[in-house]
């Protein structure tokens, strides 16, 4: 006798991680929690599965959500830390990645304008300064 079949564990595994997952967006439930949560969820969850597939035992469809349920639970604990890790290196490649672009531009500017700037012709001659009272100077030679 078996606890329970492939079909029945995909099943259990399936409404667990969704329903965890969904309680958890749309409420302030601790994180502390949820696996609790799950194992409640697998129970309900394997005595729907053994409905479903028209099995007789539900109480090894009980057993069997009470025990997927810590293993989906532990499953998505333990694969938190690595998605968080890929995550974080995605976002750091992505960072020196525009980083990279932005130096590049900022050069491409920095020699425009040094090429611009060679390409002027200096004056020579100072430039004339203003009158003190803002008048024409020629005015006052008279």
């Amino acid at each position: 006798m078996d606890i329970a079949n492939a079909s029945e564990i995909a099943i259990i595994a399936a409404i667990v991680a969704a329903a965890t997952q969904f309680v958890k967006s749309q409420t302030s439930i601790k994180s502390a929690y949820l696996p609790y949560l799950a194992v409640g969820i697998g129970v309900v969850a394997g005595l729907a599965s053994v409905a479903i597939t028209h099995d007789t035992n539900y109480l090894a469809g009980a057993v069997q959500g009470a025990v997927t349920a810590m293993g989906t639970s532990w499953a998505v604990d333990a694969v938190k830390p690595a998605a968080k890790a890929v995550t974080t290196k995605v976002t750091d490649a992505k960072q020196a990645k525009a980083d990279a672009e932005q130096a590049q531009f900022d050069a491409a500017v920095a020699k425009a304008v040094e090429a611009k700037l060679a390409a002027t012709p200096a004056s020579d001659a100072a430039p004339t300064p203003a009158p003190a009272d803002g008048g024409d100077s020629s005015a006052a030679q008279v």
